[in-house]
C-alpha cells in the first residue's frame, strides 16, 4: 500500500468515526517522511516539515544536514 493509500484510509476511519491516534500518527509519519525525501518539493514545504518534525521529537541530523546544505548553496 502506498503511503497516500495508507493516509487515505485513515482518514477515510476517522470520518467514518474510528479514530486511533496510532494509525494517525503511523500514517503521519509515514506522509511526512516521504514529503521530506522528495527534492522536487521548494525548500520552504521542506525547512517547514522538518521544522514539525523537530517540534514532535523527530531529529534527523543527517537530512538537517543537508537541508542546510542546500539552503546555504541558495541564499
Amino acid at each position: 500500500m502506498s503511503v497516500v493509500s495508507g493516509a487515505m484510509n485513515v482518514l477515510a476511519d476517522v470520518k467514518a468515526g474510528f479514530v486511533s491516534r496510532t494509525d494517525v500518527a503511523e500514517a503521519r509519519e509515514q506522509l511526512t517522511a516521504a514529503l521530506l525525501a522528495d527534492e522536487s518539493l521548494p525548500l520552504e514545504v521542506r525547512l517547514l516539515l522538518e521544522l514539525r518534525e523537530v517540534e514532535a521529537g523527530f531529529v534527523d541530523n543527517k537530512r538537517i544536514g543537508r537541508l542546510i546544505g542546500e539552503a546555504g548553496k541558495r541564499h
